[in-house]
């Protein structure tokens, strides 16, 4: 429906892979009183059918026109049970009339870092490196480049086996590549961070 919809099969043409996308599916009434509803929705159907370690919600034209709260539209999907115990949401504001598709990758990017990392009294030692809206294969190269430099780091967003896998032929819900999710938890623990482009 809608903008999911488009986002859906850009993604999905660009990549040659299928993009999982679900939709809060607004109304007109979701419209006027707003599409927290929706969400939760969404959430109970997203985490009943595919069962993700995380859903990461970006936001439309309309939700941001209404000015949909959607920190305390999250918050109270947890309360309600529509998000699993050690399941995660996290947002990132997207409006199509602010900035471009790259301000909106930055905005996410960003969700990761607010919504997961954490300080601890340990430093890791790593560095955190955010490789920009590139191709899977670049993220693949810095990581390569990383690793001959034996410098530890955590890359995220890290497309590489995610959307550029082998065709095998068995279908794999959530393909084994990306950054885990305690690295981007672990990110607060980095000893600085490099973001290229």
């Amino acid at each position: 429906q809608g903008c999911c919809s488009f986002h859906k099969s850009h993604l999905t043409r660009h990549y040659r892979e299928p993009i999982m996308a679900a939709t809060s599916a607004f109304t007109e009434g979701s419209s006027v009183f707003g599409g927290g509803g929706n969400l939760k929705q969404a959430l109970t159907t997203i985490f009943t059918v595919y069962n993700p370690d995380m859903v990461a919600v970006s936001t439309t034209c309309l939700s941001e026109t209404i000015g949909d709260d959607l920190p305390t539209f999250i918050r109270q999907a947890r309360e309600s049970g529509a998000v699993p115990e050690g399941k995660y949401v996290i947002h990132a504001n997207t409006p199509s009339y602010v900035g471009s598709h790259v301000t909106g990758w930055s905005n996410m990017t960003k969700a990761m870092v607010t919504y997961l990392s954490a300080k601890t009294e340990t430093p890791n030692n790593k560095l955190n490196i955010i490789p920009g809206y590139v191709e899977p294969s670049d993220v693949r190269a810095v990581k390569q480049l990383v690793t001959q430099m034996g410098i530890d780091a955590i890359v995220f967003p890290d497309t590489s086996d995610v959307v550029d896998t082998p065709k095998t032929g068995d279908f794999q819900m959530y393909p084994k590549g990306g950054t885990p999710i305690p690295d981007l938890i672990d990110t607060g623990n980095s000893t600085a961070t490099l973001a290229l482009g």
